[in-house]
Formats: C-alpha cells, sequence, structure tokens
C-alpha cells in the first residue's frame, strides 16, 4: 500500500523490524535490504526504508551498513530537496556515522557543509549540534583544546536560538572540557549556571556529581599525598540525594539512577579513610543494582 500510494513507510517498516528482530536480527535487516530494491518504489518509499534501517541498525550495529545507508538517504534528499532542513538531518545523520567509522576527514566535512546549511536556514540550534559532534569526537581523542573552541561555538549557536533547551547539556561539554583542561574557575561558572537551568532532579544530580569530579581532582593536584576530600564528598553526596528525589517512576528506579553515584562517594570515602561511610555507600548501591 505504502509503494502504491506513494506513503512514507518509516514507521511501518521500523515496526515491522523490530518485530522480525525478536525472532531474527538478520532477518530483519534482509527484509529491509530487499524492500529498498522493490519494484515501483518511489522516492519517498525508498527514504522510508532507508530510514527505518538506520534506525534499526542503531540498536542492532553494523556501522559499515548503516554508513552506506546513510549516505543513500542524503543523496536522495540532496536531489529531492537541496538545501533544506531534512537535507540537514541526512547530512547530520551520515556525518555521525562517519564519525563511529573513524571516518573522521569525511565526518568533518560532512558535519561542516550541515551547519552551514542550518545557519542558511537561519536555525543556529541545529547548527550546534554539528559542533557538538566535532568537539565529542576531538575530546575523545584528547585534543581538548580544539574540543573546547567546538563546545564554545555550540553554546554561542545555542545562545542565539530561540529554543535554548540545550542550553544546560553544552554548559555541560564545556564544564567537562575545563576540567580535563585544570580550568577551575571556568569549569564552576559553566557548571553554576548549568545547575540553574536544570530541569529536575536528575539534571541536578548529574551536575552535583560533576561538581564533586571537579573538587576531586582540584584535591589530587593540590596535595597529591594528603589530599582533602571534603568538599568531593559533600557535592557527591548531594548528587546521590538528587538523584533520589528522581522518584516519579518509583523510589527502586531512582535508587537504581543513584547506584553509580554511591560507588563513586564510597571510593572518596575509601580514600578519605572512612571505612564504616564507605561500608553504608556501598550496601545501598548493591540495593540498587
Amino acid at each position: 500500500l505504502s509503494r502504491e500510494n506513494d506513503i512514507d513507510p518509516t514507521y511501518t517498516f521500523t515496526t515491522a523490524s523490530k518485530i522480525l528482530n525478536k525472532a531474527d536480527d538478520e532477518l530483519a535487516t534482509q527484509f529491509l535490504l530487499t524492500e529498498l530494491q522493490a519494484p515501483n518504489g518511489t522516492a519517498t518509499y525508498k527514504k522510508g526504508v532507508l530510514k527505518a534501517l538506520d534506525l534499526h541498525l542503531a540498536v542492532n550495529g553494523n556501522q559499515k551498513l548503516a554508513l552506506k545507508a546513510s549516505l543513500e538517504l542524503w543523496k536522495i534528499v540532496h536531489a529531492e530537496n537541496p538545501g533544506s532542513e531534512e537535507e540537514f538531518w541526512a547530512l547530520f545523520k551520515f556525518g555521525n556515522h562517519c564519525l563511529t567509522g573513524k571516518l573522521y576527514e569525511d565526518a568533518s566535512k560532512a558535519l561542516k557543509d550541515a551547519r552551514a546549511m542550518a545557519l542558511k536556514l537561519n536555525k543556529p540550534d541545529l547548527a550546534a549540534n554539528c559542533s557538538r559532534s566535532l568537539g565529542y569526537a576531538l575530546s575523545a581523542g584528547g585534543n581538548y583544546e580544539e574540543a573546547l573552541k567546538l563546545f564554545e561555538e555550540a553554546i554561542r549557536f545555542t545562545r542565539a536560538s530561540p529554543q535554548k533547551t540545550m542550553l544546560g547539556f553544552e554548559l555541560q561539554n564545556i564544564a567537562s572540557t575545563y576540567i580535563q583542561l585544570n580550568e577551575w574557575d571556568k569549569a564552576i561558572a559553566a557548571l553554576k549556571e548549568a545547575d540553574g537551568l536544570a530541569r529536575n532532579e536528575y539534571e541536578k544530580g548529574l551536575l552535583q556529581a560533576m561538581f564533586s569530579g571537579l573538587t576531586f581532582k582540584q584535591a589530587l593536584l593540590t596535595n597529591p599525598a594528603q589530599p582533602d576530600l571534603s568538599h568531593a564528598i559533600a557535592f557527591q553526596e548531594k548528587a546521590v540525594a538528587a538523584k533520589l528525589q528522581n522518584d516519579s517512576a518509583g523510589k527502586e528506579f531512582a535508587l537504581l539512577g543513584a547506584t553509580h553515584d554511591y560507588i563513586t562517594l564510597a571510593s572518596y570515602q575509601i580514600l578519605a579513610g572512612e571505612l564504616d561511610d564507605a561500608e553504608v555507600s556501598l550496601q545501598q548501591a548493591t540495593r540498587g543494582a
């Protein structure tokens, strides 16, 4: 029916692949690949199948095939609707697949082209996505100075956008990079601004954990032999408390969310010689595991 009536089949095939995947992942993949060769398939139909294939592979791996599918999708959209927001998303996804596949030159070109496209469309929030992705890749490779420039760029784009929902997230990214570069004051300023933008207790917990990590690293650098971990412990306790308050899905779920924070807290307490407190923290972590 989708082929005959030129209807976007993305949802249909995404659902079908999920059902088939329960029985056989390879069967689901082959089903989608076969549909790409279906007779009388329109451009709309083929785009829908490629989008469903991309979603399927995002869950089930096969990065090489995902890269090919995203490239094919971008080519169709580029020919059909060049310079559009639809093309931006197709090129952005292709660039991210290139990053995952460690094709950094191709990724850089695709994401920079997508960023230029977003700015031409007057969509700075979309441009921020590209800067952020490139920043992640450079940060993962240890190139924190260049990553910092891209995260700063992402923040500028986000501040210029009417939609600022990602600003807190961007500030967390740049704070993490400042921490890696030992730029404590800038990291603290970014985290404080992000804390003011936090939308729920879970986000506040993440930020308190970052404050904890920052003060832990500061303490180690200041006095490696006998670091003062009291501030790191205090922030980590706040992180735990905030995560436990995020109980809209139930107390057990909140405890699960705080498990890693309890383990981090215990590690700090052990280093500080607070063994009884560390035992309590680990017992709590065991309850959530």
